[in-house]
């Protein structure tokens, strides 16, 4: 690694950091904030030595003055003089890009009233920015613009707007760890080289400044940032707040008198938190349980119900920007949201956070938890509601791990081909490229420093429209002209920037209100009043919309509300007082890191053995160890102990096998220390093995540390069988056989085509589903696959479903490890304790996450 790593152990000094900035600069700061922050104090002299930075803090330590200061104190200097962009700021969000910009004119406007300065100016690029806007911002460039990915990317195949990025010195990536991990991050890193290059041919450099909570290697993030080959210090700052988290488990419902469902026991425990805070922020992990609660708490609470919020990506912007803005002015007492509030976004002061349900990792258990207090040397507050064994057990070894610093990696994808195969079109567009100076661009970005000749030359070959044997097969995006390739005509630049992007939301349909009967405005009228953002609700999963019917109730934004008609594919509706359904959007989700799993398989382990000892030694283990409440701790020993009772809990040397007879024929429950997408691997495995060896067509359901496979025949499957089906040998090649013709397959192929500009996301003229639904997926991948089995999106596919969707490697080592472990076949009346969990009500174990959380452009 190139990146240089400085450990935060002795920042400077008050004064020396103070004197990296400009005197009004220096003087505002100590007027308004006082002594400089420990992120501030390591920062800024970084900066003024215009060497790159990371910048890893806790939230709340003043990471994003940490970055402007100095910027602000070279501004003033020089705004008289140069009317052009200066700095760039990107974000995930675009929400979070508009709340920095207003916080930071706010400061702006604080400064130039202490002291007579030149105005810096200040502009906004996203996706919600009005057209007037953006073609003033191309003409009278403000100094400083904030952005998302998405909007950088268009704005790097227009001519006035790469022409911006002439004077650009500084660049600012914000939560870079929200970034890294994905498409948007190596998305950003080829925009950063194209405008790298950009700065340089006229004469400039380009200081690059990445801001991150939570992040690990930060060695490698430091290079994802600067791009491969250079240089990055990397400053590491600990924050000395601790948090303060307690798990608890809801009361099972069989503990209560008269039973209770989830939402009522839910309700009753979040009615005590309530009471002793002002505000609070509660987080589910889907959508439709987020509008669960906000709904139900409206309803216990209607005088107030006007304090009680939701927020999620599939809210219209105006809804989330009214209820961001009012929970920042304290006018909401608790907002319900699902993932879309865990960055940055100025949300004003919080006094608890609620979790329900485990997070999925300790990064973002910290980045919940850092939305409470919210500013240095305040508290971090939060309580865990877990409401079963397995919500239990992940959120006590999650928060083990956030205590003692073990984040999850980092995961770059490795060179994505589709992602590439937009900036190619975008480089088109801008000029004519030789081969080998556009791979030289390209492998400067880290994701694709590996990049070969060969991979270029299959992308430019499918962009041009060419088979594998020469011929044309495509419709072409570009054309070759003197050995250097070019965008093939105005046309196609404007449908490829209508097309650009890395999010893939799902087709959805708007939801927006009736407009109020008027009798004085015409009919026509107030069906197109029905078509302003005012009216606008959010947007459901088009295929859940479309089976509604005129009458039905469905809950969003904490409301109920009847469909009442259908214009223009928007469905509208009156919000009224009744019992909704609650509706379902798509969710590709995420899964637990390898070494989360890894460390919850070991916490089995070592909880069993200090309960061998006693169960008083177990109860002080957790107490001490793992910092848990007796209501906790007692669940946990008593879940153990019913596991042993009934079957065990496998060690690192021993696969667990459960069987279960049924009606149909038999469970068979298999304990491994793997993830979701660990067993996925090994489960495609297994299915295939059991059709190709045994005839036998088997269900499967897939978890955490386990697998259930349901079998239409009671007979025994003995430990020599188990290790023969999972035996290591040619493991890849029958993973690839099984994933040929499955549906995960050609879903994942539909994403990468059209991320590759293969399928037209919005074509021109009105939108229109060719082929009907899921014809990507359905039709096209067959055509592809017959035509070129080695196509260049196919095989993208085919490593994202290895490495994304499964883990396959994982799966491998776990096969290779088998031959020197026990199988253990225990025959049960049923599932046992640790089984069962993975069979749970989705109520109770909701998928982790949604792929929309960063769904904002």
């Amino acid at each position: 690694m190139d990146a240089r790593l400085i450990h935060h152990t002795a920042p400077h000094s008050v004064e020396s950091a103070l004197a990296c900035l400009a005197a009004p600069v220096r003087d505002w700061f100590h007027a308004t904030f006082g002594v400089p922050t420990a992120a501030q104090r390591v920062a800024w002299p970084t900066l003024t030595d215009n060497a790159n930075l990371l910048l890893a803090a806790p939230t709340g330590s003043g990471k994003t003055l940490a970055a402007f200061a100095p910027i602000l104190s070279q501004l003033f200097s020089e705004a008289q003089s140069q009317q052009s962009l200066r700095c760039l700021y990107i974000a995930p969000l675009k929400a979070l890009s508009r709340d920095a910009g207003k916080n930071l004119s706010r400061h702006l406007r604080q400064i130039r009233q202490r002291t007579a300065l030149p105005r810096i100016l200040i502009g906004l690029r996203t996706g919600d920015t009005p057209p007037s806007r953006r073609r003033k911002q191309l003409l009278k460039p403000p100094h400083i613009l904030f952005t998302t990915p998405e909007s950088l990317a268009i704005l790097l195949t227009q001519p006035l707007g790469r022409d911006l990025f002439k004077t650009l010195r500084w660049v600012i990536v914000d939560e870079l760890h929200a970034l890294a991990p994905g498409k948007r991050g190596c998305d950003l890193t080829l925009a950063l080289e194209r405008i790298q290059r950009i700065v340089t041919t006229n004469g400039g450099t380009l200081q690059r400044i990445g801001l991150s909570a939570t992040c690990a290697p930060l060695e490698e993030a430091g290079q994802f940032l600067v791009g491969a080959g250079r240089h990055a210090t990397v400053a590491d700052v600990d924050h000395p707040t601790p948090f303060e988290l307690t798990i608890e488990p809801l009361p099972r419902e069989s503990d209560l008198e008269p039973k209770r469902g989830f939402i009522a026991r839910l309700l009753e425990r979040l009615h005590l938190v309530l009471k002793k805070n002002r505000t609070t922020l509660i987080f589910t992990n889907i959508r439709s349980i987020a509008e669960r609660v906000c709904f139900a708490l409206r309803r216990r609470y209607p005088r107030r119900k006007r304090e009680f919020a939701v927020h999620h990506s599939s809210l219209a912007a105006v809804r989330r920007k009214r209820v961001e803005m009012r929970l920042k002015d304290g006018l909401l007492r608790c907002v319900v949201s699902s993932t879309s509030l865990e960055l940055g976004v100025d949300i004003g002061s919080i006094d608890q956070v609620v979790l329900i349900h485990p997070p999925g990792g300790a990064t973002k258990l910290l980045q919940r938890l850092g939305r409470s207090g919210h500013k240095p040397g305040q508290v971090r507050r939060g309580l865990l509601l877990t409401a079963g064994a397995a919500d239990l057990i992940e959120s006590i070894v999650t928060a083990a791990s956030s205590r003692s610093g073990q984040i999850e990696a980092l995961n770059i994808p490795t060179q994505p081909l589709d992602v590439l195969c937009q900036h190619l079109v975008g480089m088109a567009i801008d000029a004519s490229w030789t081969p080998e100076d556009a791979l030289q661009l390209v492998r400067r970005a880290y994701p694709y420093r590996l990049l070969t000749r060969d991979d270029l030359d299959r992308c430019l070959d499918y962009l041009a429209g060419m088979g594998r044997d020469g011929r044309p097969w495509l419709l072409p995006r570009l054309r070759w002209q003197d050995g250097k390739f070019t965008i093939v005509d105005d046309r196609t630049a404007r449908l490829m920037r209508r097309n650009l992007g890395t999010i893939l939301n799902e087709d959805a349909r708007t939801i927006r209100l009736v407009p109020p009967p008027n009798e004085s405005v015409p009919t026509p009228v107030r069906a197109k009043r029905a078509t302003d953002a005012s009216f606008g609700v959010g947007a459901l999963d088009e295929a859940y919309a479309d089976r509604l019917q005129p009458g039905d109730r469905f809950v969003l934004d904490g409301r109920c509300f009847e469909f009442k008609r259908l214009v223009d594919d928007a469905i509208l509706v009156e919000e009224v007082f009744a019992r909704p359904i609650v509706p379902s959007w798509a969710s590709h989700g995420w899964v637990i890191a390898p070494e989360l799993a890894q460390r919850l398989y070991l916490f089995r382990l070592h909880v069993a053995e200090a309960m061998r000892e006693s169960e008083e030694t177990a109860l002080q283990f957790l107490r001490h160890d793992y910092h848990l409440a007796d209501p906790a701790a007692v669940e946990v020993i008593d879940l153990f102990r019913r596991q042993e009772t009934l079957s065990e809990i496998p060690d690192v040397n021993t696969l667990l096998i459960e069987v279960v007879a049924t009606e149909a024929g038999a469970e068979y429950f298999l304990h491994t220390p793997l993830n979701r997408a660990g067993n996925d691997a090994l489960v495609h495995v297994l299915l295939s093995r059991l059709q190709s060896e045994l005839g036998i067509r088997a269900d499967c359901v897939v978890a955490d540390l386990g697998i259930l496979l349901s079998l239409p025949t009671f007979d025994s499957l003995e430990a020599p069988l188990w290790r023969h089906l999972l035996n290591a040998n040619q493991f890849h090649i029958d993973f690839s056989a099984a994933l040929a013709n499955s549906l995960a397959f050609r879903e994942r192929f539909a994403r990468v085509a059209t991320t590759g500009m293969m399928i037209m996301r919005q074509p021109f003229g009105r939108r229109r589903k060719v082929g009907g639904r899921n014809w990507a997926s359905r039709r096209l991948f067959d055509l592809v696959r017959q035509s070129d089995p080695d196509f260049l999106l196919l095989q993208q596919a085919e490593a994202e479903m290895r490495t994304h969707s499964c883990d396959i490697d994982s799966a491998h080592r776990f096969a290779h490890r088998l031959p020197r472990m026990d199988v253990h076949l225990r025959y049960l009346s049923a599932p046992s304790p640790l089984a069962e969990t993975w069979t749970q009500p989705a109520e109770l174990r909701p998928p982790v996450g949604q792929a929309s959380s960063l769904s904002e452009r």
